[in-house]
């Protein structure tokens, strides 16, 4: 029998328990339910679903435990899957609490202690993992650093390499990073000291390279992106979709996180190509004493990547403005939009009812005649006289 700790890292709490015969076992009072795993001085214990209340929200049924062993101990004689990752990150083997996962309803260890620290699993099966951490907070503290920056570098884990790990053990990042964030919604937030912050997925995809400023980003829409103080003492903000990896805009002097209710009567709604979002939200744009909008589309719930933000306004406009503002740019959209499919549009086509005249929208029939005869787009009479 060894002692070990059960961590709840997204709780910051761990519990003092035991290994026995490979199986992880917590102190709980005696249940009149179920027969204690294992007992002694009057103690009971059990797996950690049937001893801590946290237990029974961990995903995958997987807890993070440490315990003081030598390398190899409860691999059942198998290859350790991260021991590579730590001779090239880490360089360095001389920790003796090393970490690994158990199943919270057996107890039963399901990856060995053999890491230098890890985290709970999110709810995509991904997880943090890394070298074991050197100095505590109050170590930093006492030596000149602020309590803010220390917590932040507890938060990120900056100064150990770390990436990421699966359910089954398996190292999931090619990259070792010196910080990671964990965000509710499926992605990473990675550091590199050389280049900045970017962001990977919960496969270890690559979303955005690392190269940028501070990002966040809240579950739907693109990321936002802060840039570090400039010369006027300010950040600035700029929306990256990760699809694009560029800035749709930037130069915001406010970070845009305020949710904009925009008026529904101004809202254009009949753009064909509108039609199968999900769910949408406005967010305010800010530039100095100007404002402007980005949309948030949601594509697919199932699929939380499925999201995008597009740029409606750019920040130049009095606030008061932005119904009507919005409105007039959807409606110049939507008179290009038309004239372009009216010039594939043969008005005599076999087997067709109309000349493709009757999806335009009567509001903007004159706006879409005008914008084709003014930027020289004629409708083809035949399939033939279509403009290659």
């Amino acid at each position: 029998m060894e002692k070990c700790k059960a961590h709840f890292t997204d709780a910051d709490i761990e519990v003092d328990g035991i290994i026995l015969d490979g199986c992880v076992l917590l102190p709980a009072p005696k249940r009149a339910d179920m027969k204690p795993a294992y007992c002694s001085g009057g103690q009971c214990y059990y797996p950690p679903f049937f001893a801590i209340e946290l237990a029974k929200n961990m995903h995958f049924d997987l807890l993070p435990f440490s315990t003081e062993c030598e390398w190899g101990k409860y691999n059942n004689g198998e290859d350790s899957l991260v021991r590579g990752w730590y001779d090239y990150y880490c360089s360095t083997e001389d920790y003796d609490v090393k970490y690994g996962y158990c199943d919270t309803k057996t107890g039963r260890i399901h990856i060995p202690p053999e890491m230098g620290y890890c985290a709970d699993f999110n709810a995509f099966g991904a997880a943090i993992f890394g070298g074991a951490v050197g100095s505590d907070d109050e170590y930093l503290i006492k030596n000149g650093t602020s309590r803010e920056t220390a917590e932040e570098s507890k938060r990120i884990r900056d100064g150990v390499y770390s990436g990421l790990i699966n359910t089954k053990g398996e190292i999931i990042t090619d990259t070792g990073y010196v910080g990671i964030i964990k965000s509710h919604h499926g992605v990473f937030f990675v550091f590199q000291t050389a280049d900045g912050w970017g962001v990977v997925d919960s496969e270890g995809n690559e979303l955005l390279e690392p190269l940028r400023g501070e990002i966040s980003w809240d579950g739907m829409g693109g990321f936002t992106v802060r840039t570090a103080r400039g010369k006027d003492g300010r950040d600035t903000y700029g929306i990256i979709n990760f699809e694009e990896s560029f800035c749709i805009s930037n130069g915001f002097t406010e970070e845009p996180a305020i949710i904009y209710d925009f008026p529904p009567e101004k809202r254009r709604k009949n753009l064909s190509f509108d039609e199968h979002f999900h769910a949408e939200r406005f967010r305010l744009t800010q530039k100095d004493d100007k404002y402007g909008l980005i949309r948030d589309v949601l594509e697919n719930p199932l699929k939380p990547l499925s999201t995008y933000s597009e740029l409606i306004l750019k920040p130049i406009f009095d606030y008061d403005e932005l119904p009507d503002a919005a409105y007039n740019a959807w409606v110049e959209v939507e008179i290009m939009y038309y004239a372009r499919i009216l010039e594939k549009t043969p008005r005599v086509f076999p087997g067709r009812i109309g000349d493709g005249w009757d999806d335009v929208p009567e509001d903007i029939y004159e706006d879409v005649r005008n914008f084709m005869a003014n930027n020289g787009m004629v409708q083809p009479e035949t399939v033939d006289d279509i403009p290659r």
